[in-house]
């Protein structure tokens, strides 16, 4: 979901379909319409294309995506969802157009994973305090 106008689509989305732009309530959904909900078979791929697509998009503009799979039974029926959600979508929009997304994945290393927790609980807890360590000293 993206502002009217202020995105090109890539070529093909999910499964090789073709990305389609539908402007409703002065916004602009991307889709690719399928016959059917992705397959078990498939899905890591259709993930992947999903992320490729949704990336792609976030390169030109604030976007709002859609979680992956987000399946409607037709055009009109994404229209109704977007035009009784148009307020919040658009109050997004303004508020992320200006802002960036960082995503930060912490490695740490075995010696630092190692706990000697008893249960469950334990191990969680101890792994959270050694997580919480870690972003303190960033």
């Amino acid at each position: 979901m993206t502002e009217p106008g202020a995105a090109v689509g890539p070529g093909t989305g999910v499964g090789g379909a073709l990305v389609e732009a539908m402007d409703s309530s002065g916004l602009r959904c991307f889709y690719s319409a399928a016959d059917s909900a992705p397959g078990s078979e498939n899905i890591k791929r259709d993930a992947l294309d999903f992320h490729r697509v949704t990336r792609e998009l976030f390169r030109q503009t604030a976007i709002i995506p859609f979680r992956f799979p987000t399946t409607v039974e037709s055009r009109a029926q994404a229209e109704a969802y977007i035009g009784d959600h148009a307020e919040a979508f658009h109050s997004a929009l303004r508020e992320f157009r200006d802002k960036v997304q960082i995503d930060l994945r912490i490695r740490l290393s075995e010696a630092a994973t190692e706990t000697k927790a008893g249960s469950g609980a334990e191990h969680l807890a101890a792994r959270a305090r050694q997580m919480q360590t870690t972003l303190d000293a960033l």
